[in-house]
């Protein structure tokens, strides 16, 4: 028992005690709801946060596929330009890259005929 409560018999508080019980109750209750509310606005901000870099990494992969996509392109034109100046340069390719450079040469033929056919 504390020294303030030592004159009041078990049982019994002083008069206002229960005021203070109650005030504290109350107070400890808002810190309570105030640390619920503030862990929610952390989880919140936290996964949206967390969005937003999924989205960025999502967007980062996109750019490096198509900057694939662009190398590889270079690629087959410097070995087709390449290839027209040393035809045994294409005796060496492998399949993957006759197969792409296949593709690409008749993509380049389609462009060739589209234009020829706008002009007439």
């Amino acid at each position: 028992m504390n020294k303030k409560n030592a004159n009041c018999s078990p049982g019994k508080t002083k008069k206002g005690d229960s005021n203070k019980v109650s005030h504290n109750s109350q107070v400890g209750n808002q810190d309570v709801e105030g640390f619920q509310n503030s862990s929610l606005v952390d989880e919140t901000k936290n996964v949206n946060q967390e969005s937003l870099v999924q989205q960025e990494i999502v967007e980062a992969r996109d750019k490096l596929e198509k900057q694939k996509q662009d190398n590889r392109k270079k690629e087959l034109d410097l070995l087709m330009i390449k290839s027209i100046q040393n035809e045994n340069l294409l005796a060496n390719l492998t399949i993957g890259d006759s197969i792409d450079l296949t593709k690409m040469i008749d993509e380049k033929i389609k462009e060739i005929d589209a234009k020829i056919a706008s002009l007439d």
